[in-house]
């Protein structure tokens, strides 16, 4: 079977799977940056193509996005000066890079399309879903990580990374999009193999995102599709199968850590899980005092700037409120996620197209949901693609139209 891909498709395949094409390519390019310069050159060439033959003014929107962050990063360059550094390392690189970054939104809204939208995303569950899999043969083999990062406060479990966690968490979250979708078992058993992967080498957050994902599918998908039988008797089922899952939850976890502890495989998760600490900070509680001390020392209409956070706590905020309290102040942040999240539930509520109201929600999950607790929204990809796809909705209004 021959898979017929449009520019735009081959463009946002290629950014959405960058980590394993640019590791493919160190069979030719050895030096990382290079490599990831020569996929950046290819993904922006095959969209130039794509915007050349087929515009329909879904370029406007990403320019004025990009000029409008460029002026946030310039003002807030000449009131810090002190930023440079700061500057000079992150935003050409993680921000405005071309294949991180604001680079997301641009790259979803040449995929209002929802056939382009499945297609590209069902090939990068495959593509990520197989490279991940594989590279956790490393902490298979080693019993530790050495491909991925394990951060500082997770040294005592150097099986454990949360970077692969939420790297693994995107293909299994989109084969379990996809087993929504079109209920094929064989989606649903790469989901499970991608969510026992997160539990063991992983970490809490991605488990919760994925949690989150099932849990948002159920009130904003199952609950409106009229077509579901018998559904207060089934939606009682679940509420009697929870509780008993929750009252004998303590006791499973126990028996599955000693069984992958005889097994050598020592889990955070059910290490926390067994002994009580699953709900433990991890040093987030630290850092957001300090960032709360530094909102309440402004006023609610001034912040510091765009990676204020990473300046004066040396680390990211972990919670996407505060980072734009922070940031722009208690008002104007305030207003910028009340905006996010009005828009996102009108999505939800309206949307008349189930396929697209799940795939909309594995972005939620991995690129809204996880700025709760890690990373910062301005290199997020999957973050500026959620609001790209808020924003290809719109003119959806009433209902789904995949014959542009």
């Amino acid at each position: 079977m021959v898979i017929r891909l449009k520019y735009n498709e081959a463009a946002a395949i290629l950014y959405t799977c960058l980590v394993p094409f640019v590791f493919l390519l160190g069979i030719i390019i050895p030096s990382g940056i290079s490599r990831r310069m020569v996929v950046g050159i290819i993904i922006w060439a095959l969209l130039l193509i794509s915007i050349s033959r087929d515009c329909k003014g879904k370029v406007l929107d990403s320019f004025i996005l990009l000029v409008v962050v460029g002026l946030i990063f310039g003002i807030s360059y000449f009131a810090h000066p002190e930023y440079h550094e700061l500057y000079s390392d992150r935003v050409f690189q993680y921000i405005i890079s071309g294949v991180t970054g604001i680079s997301g939104y641009f790259v979803m809204r040449q995929l209002s399309e929802l056939q382009s939208l499945r297609k590209v995303l069902k090939t990068t569950a495959y593509i990520l879903f197989f490279y991940y899999f594989i590279r956790s043969f490393d902490v298979i083999i080693h019993g530790y990580w050495s491909t991925f990062s394990i951060g500082t406060a997770t040294n005592t479990f150097s099986n454990n990374s949360m970077e692969f966690g939420y790297s693994m968490l995107f293909p299994s979250l989109l084969f379990l999009a996809f087993y929504y979708i079109d209920k094929k078992m064989f989606y649903l058993l790469f989901s499970i193999m991608g969510a026992v992967e997160i539990m063991l080498f992983g970490g809490r957050g991605p488990l919760f995102a994925y949690i989150c994902f099932i849990s948002l599918y159920f009130v904003f998908v199952w609950l409106k599709d009229h077509e579901v039988k018998h559904k207060w008797l089934k939606i009682f089922g679940i509420i009697l199968g929870v509780s008993i899952l929750y009252s004998s939850l303590n006791s499973i976890m126990q028996v599955i850590s000693n069984m992958l502890s005889s097994h050598g495989i020592q889990s955070r998760f059910f290490v926390l899980f067994t002994s009580g600490k699953i709900a433990d900070d991890n040093g987030r509680a630290w850092i957001q005092t300090r960032v709360i001390n530094l909102i309440n020392q402004k006023s609610v209409f001034s912040g510091y700037g765009p990676l204020a956070d990473s300046y004066y706590v040396e680390y990211y905020s972990h919670n996407i409120v505060l980072e734009l309290a922070l940031e722009f102040g208690i008002v104007f942040g305030g207003m910028i996620i009340v905006l996010i999240l009005v828009e996102m539930l009108r999505l939800l509520i309206t949307c008349k197209d189930e396929e697209f109201c799940i795939l909309f929600l594995v972005f939620v999950a991995c690129g809204f949901i996880k700025l709760f607790f890690s990373s910062t929204f301005w290199q997020e990809s999957l973050f500026w693609m959620m609001l790209a796809m808020m924003f290809n909705f719109r003119k959806y209004k009433y209902g789904m139209n995949t014959d542009e």
